[in-house]
């Protein structure tokens, strides 16, 4: 017979595996990173005060981006277009326009201003210095951009690719089908257009091409309103409806993009979570040089940029409770972080160019501590706002 207790009054309670969550906050400005290895702020790494174990979910909690983003830049490869003046001139010409952002008839006034410059300082032997025939117009009515020539036919080269030098870190957009350069802002595509002699006007006697020309909505109040006026030679004119031939093609007419793009995407590296699909795809039901795919866990959080206005509202604030919706869950959590790495950039892969503007965001860190679960009761007196 045994001389062992094997029976006991105070049973072993079964541990049972319990956690609180631990939330941890973390600002970062674009000012935190170590100038000399990440001179842009659109690729950079930070490494955190302490570091974090056992996280469970990360979040893009607020951000605050610079307002006055540049939509046209050398970077987006979007500034440049060429053209050709016909007849005694016959020489073709490139021109940049001024980086920055701009509405319709600012774009109409810079567009104008450089082609008539390029012919008065391109042209030698001065012959045709101080040149002014080109008339450029933004039809706010039809969104669309027009372009005409007071005396000289000429035609639009969008179809030539032109040289933006060296690309620090920015994909090509040239084989793109959109934003593709200037003239894909300005609402063409990559065809030549030749101009052709205004139509006839029956403001105008006798009504004959090549006369001064106006938009429909500025001739209500007859001759006067129209943007081609130079009555004493042909005026030559080249819109986007030679697009197509066809009037029932949709595509024979867009629209200019003045906006650019709506959305700015924000990778972590290691911890992404949003998948995306490749974008410009022209063969997607084909057996062969199929080009349709998708990128898994390719960006972390999707941030709209709500554009105003207001100059004096100079950035864009967003957060959970606005249009931000992003959460990224670990399973089984993270062991680990000591370092972060961000890169902000368009759906395309262009990096957002910041100019040099500072901005800020903060991430929210869910950790999981373990603990044994305890059970309190707590009073709060009822005169007690909490």
């Amino acid at each position: 017979m045994s001389n062992f207790t094997i029976e006991q009054n105070h049973p072993i309670i079964k541990r049972q595996q319990t956690y609180v969550l631990d939330r941890k906050l973390l600002s970062v400005h674009s000012t935190d990173r170590d100038i000399s290895k990440w001179p842009d702020s659109n690729h950079f790494e930070i490494e955190l005060p302490q570091s974090l174990s056992n996280v469970q979910s990360i979040r893009l909690l607020n951000i605050s981006l610079p307002n006055n983003q540049y939509v046209f830049t050398n970077d987006y490869q979007n500034t440049k277009l060429a053209f050709t003046i016909k007849g005694s001139i016959n020489q073709s010409f490139t021109i940049e326009i001024e980086e920055g952002t701009y509405n319709g008839t600012s774009l109409a006034a810079e567009v104008q201003t450089k082609m008539n410059r390029a012919v008065s300082d391109g042209v030698s032997g001065g012959t045709e210095a101080g040149y002014n025939k080109f008339r450029c117009r933004y039809n706010n009515v039809s969104n669309t951009f027009w372009f005409g020539n007071e005396g000289d036919d000429f035609e639009l080269n969008f179809d030539e690719k032109i040289d933006y030098g060296k690309l620090c870190n920015q994909p090509e957009v040239w084989y793109n089908y959109s934003r593709w350069g200037l003239p894909a802002y300005l609402g063409y595509k990559k065809e030549t257009y030749e101009s052709t002699l205004t139509p006839e006007n029956s403001w105008f006697s006798p009504a004959v091409p090549g006369a001064p020309f106006g938009f429909a909505y500025e001739m209500q109040d007859g001759p006067g309103n129209e943007w081609l006026t130079d009555s004493s030679s042909n005026n030559w004119l080249v819109n986007v409806n030679n697009f197509s031939k066809d009037p029932n093609n949709e595509n024979s007419i867009c629209n200019v993009d003045l906006q650019g793009d709506v959305e700015v995407y924000m990778e972590l590296d290691k911890y992404n979570s949003m998948d995306e699909l490749q974008p410009y795809v022209d063969n997607s039901s084909g057996w062969f040089n199929n080009n349709y795919s998708g990128k898994v866990k390719n960006a972390f959080a999707k941030i709209p940029l709500t554009h105003t206005n207001d100059i004096y509202d100079r950035r864009i604030v967003d957060s959970t409770r606005n249009y931000i919706a992003n959460i990224s869950h670990y399973e089984p959590p993270l062991e680990r972080i000591q370092k972060l790495k961000f890169t902000f950039r368009f759906h395309d892969g262009r990096y957002v160019n910041f100019k040099c503007i500072p901005f800020n965001f903060t991430l929210e860190f869910n950790m999981l501590r373990d603990e044994q679960m305890r059970s309190r009761i707590v009073r709060v007196p009822p005169l007690y706002c909490l």
